[in-house]
């Protein structure tokens, strides 16, 4: 007897019913989804996502979306997106908040912008997609970021985690038509507090 295997499960039928994508789809999408490789095999294997068809892990940041990464003072998050960003093979902006900068990052290959205003990141991290030049954009780091809110009161306002909290999920959501389209992986750092 000849068993038959479903080509989609049971839940795609309601998922493509309530307009949502299907399970199946979402496969293909990782399947054919590239990835911005760290040049370390064994911090992409840490990153990935999944693993493809063949059982090869899917390789560092994806490309046309958003990866967070945060960790304690100290744990070289900054010391990793630097190297990455500044492989010679990879088109990056890198976006400080906390001037973290120093003189070796004089010579490195990636643009460099010193910011801590969110709104005013919000933009050119926009723009800079808009114009698909660069393969990277990392903003370390979110936790030095403020808002003109928070700013206009000089760091005192009450409530200033909730309006940074808002400005940066206005800012995700509105990033998505701008990264999909860029494949450009947009890697935020963050410290925990």
């Amino acid at each position: 007897m000849e068993v038959k295997v479903p080509k989609s499960s049971p839940i795609d039928k309601i998922l493509k019913a309530n307009r949502f994508q299907s399970l199946s789809e979402y496969r293909q999408m990782l399947e054919e989804k590239n990835f911005l490789s760290t040049g370390w095999k064994e911090i992409d294997a840490l990153i990935a996502n999944g693993r493809t068809k063949d059982g090869k892990p899917f390789g560092g940041f994806p490309r046309g979306a958003i990866t967070e990464i945060s960790g304690q003072f100290g744990c070289y998050k900054t010391t990793l997106m630097k190297m990455v960003a500044n492989r010679p093979d990879v088109k990056a902006l890198y976006i400080d908040t906390e001037g973290s900068f120093s003189h070796d990052d004089i010579n490195n290959h990636f643009d460099m912008v010193m910011e801590s205003n969110i709104e005013k990141i919000w933009g050119l991290v926009n723009d800079a997609l808009d114009a698909k030049y660069y393969d990277l954009i990392v903003v370390d780091s979110i936790a030095g970021a403020t808002t003109e809110a928070e700013m206009a009161k000089g760091n005192e306002l009450a409530g200033f985690n909730t309006s940074k909290s808002i400005a940066l999920n206005q800012w995700f959501r509105g990033m998505l038509p701008h990264i999909q389209p860029s494949n450009c992986a947009v890697v935020f750092v963050n410290q925990l507090r």
